[in-house]
């Protein structure tokens, strides 16, 4: 039987340092201002059109893939596709160290002060720390989706299924396969467990299955077999919150102990070279939510995305988080790109008022709002996949939309 947790982490040319942890991408990121970038002969030399980006880039819920996927996208559109209209794409970048909620609301000031036309941002610090004062300024967020307020919900741009609805989609699938209860394993993050704990249980009753605990560990400790026994106790599927590396060790600490829940993660944690790898036969089943089959579709842009990553030099962080932050940028790429003017109102303007392709995903519209307490979520719909002799495959079957019907 396949064996997996339902686990998320919380779950993208010129080098100017600009606070600690802050900078304009350092030498490996995308081309910024200045810079050359020819598409069909044209060059994107015009005034940049400048973004911030912030992630946990060091600290224990590192996710550096993150800023890798945006940096690879920005290189793609200043150097291939020639800018917007010849603007270059500026990256501001932001380390908030571990989704330290002080640093990220650092790294958000910042970027209001550099007057930025949205943030994109990955990690669960940003909602309660961050998204109010991007708010205040007018300035648009690309998050993931999670259980904001109205109040923060007015700002933000979830372009993929949120979390409630991929885990609800996962669910379903697995209530097909015979699961029906639900444990939890989270890492000790305050803001991560307050916002699975608002998510995890409306998710699981929408796909048909019981919550039934949730588990707080140590994101630093080295043997999770006490934590995993816990959450594991008379339930047949676990969902956890840790990094790649911790979730590879649980996954081998559950083998050792002969733990027989339904094992599976996250769309963030779809990650072949530093999860199912180093997990190696105990990640076998392991089954995710996700928008596209990353490692293996021949869809365009799909193919297009894996190229850039290798061409950027990121070929190991092809998976979720750098999906992630490839498809924020290009989709705010496409948007711009049918725009006349590139600032903050504008662009809140247009995802309001238009129905946007979302680059690896579907389309967002702001008309179709299912849950009326969260005005923000516009896509519902996610796709189940499953490791099978170590590569993550599409099994469920298509788009998989639990509130297709509102909630």
């Amino acid at each position: 039987m396949g064996r997996g947790f339902v686990a998320s982490l919380a779950a993208l040319a010129s080098a100017v340092v600009l606070l600690a942890g802050c900078s304009s991408g350092g030498g490996d990121s995308t081309a910024a201002s200045g810079a050359a970038s020819t598409a069909g002969g044209k060059v994107a030399s015009g005034t940049p059109i400048k973004f911030g980006v912030v992630s946990p880039v060091t600290g224990v819920s590192a996710v550096p893939a993150f800023q890798q996927g945006v940096k690879a996208a920005a290189a793609y559109v200043n150097n291939q596709l020639g800018g917007v209209k010849g603007h270059p794409l500026e990256m501001e970048y932001c380390d908030d160290q571990g989704q330290d909620p002080s640093k990220n609301t650092a790294c958000v000031h910042k970027f209001v002060a550099d007057n930025v036309v949205a943030i994109l941002n990955y990690g669960s610090a940003f909602g309660t720390a961050s998204l109010p004062i991007a708010t205040a300024a007018g300035i648009s967020t690309f998050t993931p989706g999670s259980a904001l307020s109205e109040d923060q919900s007015k700002y933000a741009i979830i372009l993929h299924a949120d979390t409630e609805s991929g885990y609800a989609a996962a669910f379903s699938h697995l209530k097909k396969q015979g699961k029906k209860s639900v444990g939890s394993i989270m890492t000790n993050i305050p803001e991560t467990i307050s916002l699975f704990r608002g998510i995890l249980p409306p998710a699981a009753r929408k796909g048909g299955v019981d919550f039934v605990r949730m588990v707080v560990v140590d994101p630093t400790a080295t043997d999770f077999t006490p934590e995993v026994l816990k959450a594991s106790q008379g339930v047949d599927t676990v969902t956890m919150s840790l990094g790649p590396a911790q979730m590879a060790q649980t996954l081998q600490n559950a083998q050792a102990a002969g733990v027989q829940a339904q094992f599976a993660v996250s769309n963030v944690a779809i990650d072949e070279k530093n999860f199912v790898q180093p997990a190696g036969s105990a990640a076998e089943g392991v089954v995710a939510y996700s928008g596209v089959d990353l490692y293996n579709s021949s869809a365009s842009q799909a193919v297009t995305y894996r190229d850039q990553m290798e061409k950027a030099g990121f070929g190991a962080g092809i998976g979720g988080v750098s999906e992630q932050g490839f498809s924020f940028a290009m989709t705010a790429y496409t948007a711009l790109s049918d725009m006349k003017q590139y600032n903050a109102g504008a662009l809140r303007d247009y995802f309001n008022s238009h129905k946007v392709p979302v680059y690896l995903g579907q389309v967002y519209d702001a008309s179709k709002t299912p849950f009326p307490d969260r005005p923000a979520i516009h896509v519902t719909a996610a796709r189940v996949v499953q490791v099978k002799n170590g590569q993550f495959a599409d099994v469920g079957g298509g788009w998989i939309d639990t509130y297709a019907g509102g909630s």
